[in-house]
């Protein structure tokens, strides 16, 4: 496919999101690094990790004033939508779920550029099913509308951002990093993922058979339009409808999707994770069997997911409440 250049979306201007962070938290993060070193960002990782606290009071006054002038919903936002969008999330919990550790996960490690941050940030593989239940938790958090109502998500999403911040600059410094690869976590990399938990979804949704609207694939599009627009998203990369989404991801992925040895890694322990946490023999291998029908013959022998085809014959007849509930590759709940 073909990206007009009226689009705004082209390869060179794409090339210039690789190297394109977030200005005002690295900024914060690189004079305090500079000024009084590692051990200043600390309390503000620790901040970051702690999922259960949803106080700003400890934040530095610059970050303070930073959060504040994002914790209101942008102009663009349609309350309606979003709510159809949670509504969305709601009814298709489970395979959301699902598609999420063995669809958007192993299509993100095919970036093999994007995937070094993975990588380097080793929690990744050193504990990936805890890893997976964190990114479960955000996303389904993030699709409850009492959290936008009273506030926490635009903690969350904050707490994610200042987290790649701090990340970004941990690999900008080591010596491991090569700047080939771009900017770690860059924008084209985030426009990626958000692509991956959003448009991605609904297209394995409809690999699997669930018959859904292109309204509600849009309010579902919006949702993560607004969330990603908290996680510091350039506004160019985000999408309104199912054909701009499909015309940006083709786009990235072609122009960083292909084989590597970290994807691989990355993909492996996935799937070792998600067969390590079944207790069911035969489904061991179904989270394994959906990530080859999901990304397909060639990206599978790229990111070298076994062929499963008795596994495969069954995926749309295992019921992905029992599924889910049986895995825990992503939490949720169902």
């Amino acid at each position: 496919m073909v990206i007009k250049e009226s689009s705004g979306l082209t390869n060179t201007y794409l090339a210039a999101c690789r190297q394109e962070g977030d200005a005002f938290i690295d900024n914060f993060v690189g004079k305090l690094l500079k000024e009084n070193g590692r051990e200043a960002l600390v309390p503000i990782l620790n901040w970051c990790k702690d999922n259960k606290t949803f106080e700003t009071d400890s934040l530095p006054v610059e970050l303070l004033s930073h959060f504040e002038s994002f914790s209101i919903l942008p102009e663009f936002a349609d309350i309606g939508k979003m709510e159809a969008g949670f509504q969305f999330f709601k009814k298709y919990v489970a395979p959301i779920a699902m598609l999420l550790g063995c669809y958007s996960l192993p299509y993100c490690y095919a970036g093999a550029d994007g995937a070094q941050v993975l990588y380097f940030s080793e929690k990744i593989h050193q504990n990936t099913t805890q890893r997976l239940n964190d990114t479960g938790d955000f996303v389904r958090e993030m699709h409850v509308k009492a959290n936008w109502d009273n506030g926490s998500n635009y903690v969350r999403a904050y707490k994610v951002r200042l987290m790649h911040g701090i990340i970004r600059a941990y690999l900008q410094n080591s010596p491991k990093w090569d700047a080939a690869w771009g900017l770690p976590l860059n924008q084209e990399d985030k426009a990626g993922t958000n692509l991956a938990f959003s448009y991605i979804v609904l297209i394995g949704l409809g690999k699997l058979g669930f018959d859904f609207s292109e309204k509600e694939a849009e309010s579902y599009l919006h949702t993560w339009k607004v969330i990603g627009y908290f996680m510091g998203v350039n506004a160019n990369l985000l999408v309104d409808t199912m054909a701009e989404a499909s015309k940006l991801d083709v786009l990235i992925a072609g122009r960083n999707f292909r084989e590597s040895e970290v994807g691989k890694y990355l993909t492996k322990a996935l799937i070792e994770s998600s067969r390590g946490v079944i207790k069911i023999p035969f489904l061991k291998n179904m989270p394994t069997a959906i990530m080859r029908e999901m990304l397909g013959d060639d990206m599978a022998d790229m990111m070298e997911i076994p062929h499963l085809p008795v596994h495969q014959k069954f995926i749309k007849r295992i019921p992905f409440k029992f599924l889910v509930r049986n895995s825990r590759v992503i939490k949720a709940e169902v």
